[in-house]
């Protein structure tokens, strides 16, 4: 195929009409043609058009396109396109050779010349009743009938006119051969001789046959170029939608990327500040208790009764328990992130499975190439585009909803801090006013029991914290889970409405969709 060439197709034709008609009544230079050795007036003229044809069938088949989607149904309808516009350039370019031929002919033989032109008018004639039935059954089933329908519209008008053509020279070959017989086969026809029997008329149904044909092609043109036009413009809108999608897939992507990154940080922080909280109020009791440790390890009621408690204490609120707390609930925010990040994992299935519905309903109104086809396409092209980055949007939205929700956890936890704290903040008083008494009195033993239910409840206070870390994050996961889907069901509607629409569009017109 050549290169891409524009068409006006009706400024075209006109201008081509103009020209022949206004050759067609001029006056030639005489010279011999159709066959016989004599000038026939405006043979010239019949020559011109005929190469004007042969140039107008070249044009039929010039525009190529390059298809760099991945669409397979593009790149048939465009072999199906050139297969048949190459064919009828050929048969037309024969026409235009044949006539030329014809115009210019000397002789000998006028029925060699004749023929020719008759030959190349019954092989297209030929070729556009019955060539293209494999090509138009390709065509209906890629993209319906519209341009079939086009096709059969311009090979009858075009069948028509070589009729008319065909016609012509079934009245002009007569007439040369009655000159030629009239000459008794002279070397040389006078032109009265040929005047005699080669009308005016007869040259100027040649002319108008001419004309006709020509102005018939310039719609099989049309009709070619159109086509392909279109579908150029939807393999780019196929490469363009299809890089948008893989952007916006990275989009919801990325959404999470920043979402985990700050909830990690976060978490981290408030498991920090929960850790140091706990450390600075345990510390404060550890260092009063220092100060009395002499006296307590004299006590022989603290060291048989009361050490275990403080074991205990330890092993809630000491360095390696607050170390193992902190670690604790970051793991609880990684599992919560690797379970959120599942959620969104479909997402380039999503749009690879359902958002190609839509995208591929308006691409075939605009290859279909029906009345409506690239009003409905610009119509709607922008907001098939939108539908990706519209739902990256509202994902990233579920995702900052979880992220107000999960401040609150954080705000939330900090004061369950001071009630672990009322636990031991009265210990170093309590083991302070036992060692004022002596060791019969037995006052470690009777807070001992007392401390150990205690901490018991501490514990399941500092558990409750990692236990609303971890409801609150399966919650969160459950908010996010049915926050995205029902975005991916609104997302539906949305196709479904707009396939809806342009369906309509591309049979009812602009006030259908």
């Amino acid at each position: 195929m050549g290169g891409s060439t524009h068409f006006l197709p009706a400024a075209g034709w006109l201008l081509g009409a103009g020209l022949l008609c206004c050759l067609g009544r001029g006056v030639a230079l005489p010279f011999p043609d159709f066959g016989i050795p004599g000038p026939v007036s405006n043979s010239a003229k019949v020559r011109t058009g005929a190469l004007a044809i042969s140039n107008d069938f070249n044009n039929v088949d010039e525009y190529g396109i390059e298809l760099l989607s991945s669409y397979s149904t593009l790149a048939i309808v465009r072999d199906t396109l050139y297969s048949i516009s190459e064919e009828v350039a050929s048969a037309g370019k024969a026409i235009g050779t044949a006539f030329a031929t014809l115009a210019t002919s000397t002789g000998p033989s006028i029925d060699t010349v004749f023929n020719g032109a008759t030959s190349a008018i019954t092989s297209m004639e030929a070729l556009l009743s019955t060539s293209f039935t494999e090509e138009y059954t390709t065509l209906e089933n890629a993209i319906g009938s519209y341009v079939t329908d086009e096709f059969r519209d311009s090979f009858t008008e075009l069948t028509g006119a070589l009729n008319s053509l065909r016609q012509a020279v079934g009245r002009l070959k007569p007439a040369v051969e009655q000159a030629k017989t009239a000459s008794k086969n002279s070397a040389t026809i006078a032109p009265t001789l040929i005047s005699k029997y080669v009308t005016p008329k007869m040259i100027q149904d040649v002319l108008d046959g001419l004309v006709r044909t020509r102005a018939n092609i310039q719609v099989i043109t049309y009709t070619v170029t159109n086509s392909l036009s279109k579908l150029e413009v939807a393999d780019e809108f196929i490469i363009d939608i299809t890089a948008e999608a893989e952007m916006q897939s990275v989009g919801v992507e990325s959404a999470f990327e920043e979402f985990s990154i700050a909830t990690t940080s976060v978490a981290s922080d408030t498991s920090d500040e929960l850790v140091e909280a706990l450390q600075e109020g345990y510390g404060l009791e550890t260092d009063a208790i220092a100060l009395i440790q002499t006296e307590l390890d004299a006590s022989t009621d603290f060291t048989i009764n009361f050490v275990p408690q403080l074991s205990t204490v330890d092993g809630i609120l000491g360095t390696a328990a607050l170390a193992s707390f902190g670690l604790d609930i970051n793991d609880r925010i990684a599992d919560y992130l690797e379970l959120l990040g599942a959620v969104d994992d479909d997402v380039t299935t999503f749009f690879s499975d359902e958002a190609c519905l839509p995208i591929f309903e308006l691409v075939h109104v605009l290859i279909d190439n029906g009345p409506y086809a690239t009003f409905c396409f610009e119509k709607y092209a922008a907001q098939v585009f939108n539908l990706f980055p519209n739902f990256v949007s509202l994902a990233s939205n579920c995702y900052a909803d979880e992220s107000v929700k999960l401040d609150a956890l954080y705000v939330a936890v900090l004061p369950l801090v001071q009630l672990i704290l009322f636990d031991v903040e009265d210990l170093s008083e309590s083991l302070t006013t036992c060692i004022s008494y002596p060791d019969d009195a037995l006052c470690f033993s009777m807070i001992s029991p007392l401390y150990e239910t205690l901490l018991a409840l501490t514990t399941t206070k500092r558990d409750y914290i990692l236990q609303l870390f971890e409801h609150e994050t399966d919650a969160s996961v459950q908010r996010f889970s049915a926050c995205y889907h029902a975005q991916k069901f609104r997302l539906r509607q949305v196709m479904y409405e707009l396939e809806t629409d342009v369906e309509l569009c591309e049979t009812e017109g602009p006030l259908g969709g």
